[in-house]
């Protein structure tokens, strides 16, 4: 998911967080905004994995650690 983040009526830069497949949503820098920011215009996005890319392998064993411990 990405959102803008808006400070007194200015978009100030964006926040992205994930989304389970069970559709639990996962923003754990969420608490880096400032009490008097807002995130507006809510969006998913996705992209194509690319298990050639250097960070593929890391990331499949990450989501695997995450799906075990989460019991998914």
């Amino acid at each position: 998911m990405v959102a803008d983040v808006e400070y007194e009526g200015r978009v100030e830069g964006v926040h992205y967080w994930n989304v389970t497949p069970g559709g639990v949503e996962l923003a754990l820098t969420r608490d880096q905004l400032a009490s008097d920011e807002s995130l507006i215009n809510r969006r998913r996005v996705s992209a194509e994995r690319n298990s050639s890319s250097a960070g593929e392998q890391p990331f499949q064993l990450l989501k695997e650690r995450v799906t075990t411990a989460l019991g998914s």
